[in-house]
């Protein structure tokens, strides 16, 4: 099993640094080909909403391909569109259309991976903290390296590089289906529609589940205001050089990977109920933080507390949804939540960009830090 978990583990981390190159190559190659910012801005817009359609249609796959083999077939379908994005010369639309099918693709690999970590760990929030630390070192050192390459060579090189990371993570996911003794899954005799809704129907019927994905649902929106736009433009009317927003980005992702050590080390001593509010409560409170501050000193303080506290939240939340879900109606559920939290987080991107517009970015953090309160009164339900 530890093995199994080890494969998974690297498949996951090569597919994650290849994703964050090739965003951060297309990002310049749609830039550079436009000269418009919201050209740009729309790729991760094209990416949330495949995620969202995705998130309705793996059932259909879950009740008739093991689900190692969906983990590989993705990312072969991934690596030879990648291989298509990396001849570049396509209109915007055919590039739009490519980036969309990899992240639908993507959107049938995330789930699947999550559900994997109970059955390949006895320790499950032990295996989960890990797996969210690897994802932010990944993020951490990516998106940096990304943006440097860009600089020094080209969108082009950058975009050979993920294809290189995809290929490998290919190998891994091969090794990792030959080792995996799985049985085929029993398609369902119902019609399409209702297999489609099995994660809708757990999630409907169990109050603990539903609590949950209403949690998610409050706090992927709530997120969106931590996103690089909204930053930047809260770095200028703090009336700093944009270099801090790289300073505030940065923090942010370190501020996670602490979050994740932390929770690794202290899981054992505390209460998950009294840390899921105390964390949620943290988020709160340093989002209406951020909408009162105006020392850009603070701000990165206010940043790495965040970081911190969402990731240990986030930690607990996952094991507790493993722990209470049958391994069996896990993907489900996941899939159900997949395409929840892209919903919600486009329209939170739509909301919080609308406020920073109409009024001003600090009322948007207001906005942000009081949905995240509402997380805590959902959590007190539990």
């Amino acid at each position: 099993m530890r093995r199994l978990f080890r494969l998974l583990l690297i498949n996951q981390i090569l597919a994650n640094a290849g994703d964050a190159l090739y965003i951060v190559a297309l990002i310049a190659m749609v830039y550079k080909h436009t000269q418009q910012a919201s050209a740009a801005a729309a790729v991760p817009v094209v990416i949330t909403l495949s995620l969202f359609i995705s998130g309705f249609c793996l059932p259909y796959a879950l009740h008739r391909v093991k689900h190692g083999q969906i983990l590989l077939v993705t990312q072969l379908l991934k690596t030879l569109v990648l291989s298509f994005i990396c001849y570049q010369g396509y209109p915007l639309y055919v590039l739009f259309a490519l980036v969309a099918i990899i992240a639908f693709l993507d959107g049938f690999a995330r789930p699947v991976q999550t559900s994997f970590i109970p059955k390949l760990s006895t320790d499950v929030l032990k295996a989960n903290s890990i797996v969210q630390i690897s994802n932010q070192v990944i993020q951490l050192m990516s998106w940096p390296l990304g943006s440097t390459l860009v600089v020094l060579y080209s969108p082009k090189h950058v975009l050979l590089l993920a294809l290189l990371l995809y290929a490998f993570s290919l190998v891994a996911g091969g090794v990792f289906q030959s080792l995996l003794h799985e049985e085929k899954p029993e398609a369902l005799t119902t019609s399409t529609w209702k297999e489609m809704l099995v994660g809708w129907q757990v999630v409907l019927s169990q109050r603990f589940v539903r609590i949950i994905t209403i949690l998610l649902a409050l706090e992927s929106m709530s997120s969106a205001v931590w996103i690089s736009a909204i930053l930047l433009v809260y770095v200028h009317a703090l009336g700093v050089s944009e270099i801090w927003w790289g300073y505030i980005n940065s923090t942010f992702f370190i501020g996670l990977l602490v979050g994740g050590i932390a929770i690794l080390r202290l899981h054992s001593y505390v209460n998950p109920r009294a840390l899921l509010m105390f964390t949620a409560a943290i988020t709160s409170a340093t989002t209406i933080g951020f909408s009162i501050n105006r020392s850009i000193m603070i701000a990165l303080l206010l940043t790495f507390l965040f970081g911190i506290a969402d990731q240990m939240k986030q930690i607990h939340l996952h094991t507790m949804l493993q722990q209470k879900i049958s391994q069996t109606k896990l993907p489900f559920v996941y899939a159900t939540h997949q395409s929840v939290t892209s919903l919600s987080f486009s329209m939170g991107t739509l909301l919080f960009g609308s406020i920073a517009d109409e009024m001003n970015v600090f009322a948007a953090f207001v906005v942000a830090g009081g949905i995240y309160m509402l997380g805590v009164l959902m959590i007190k339900k539990m």
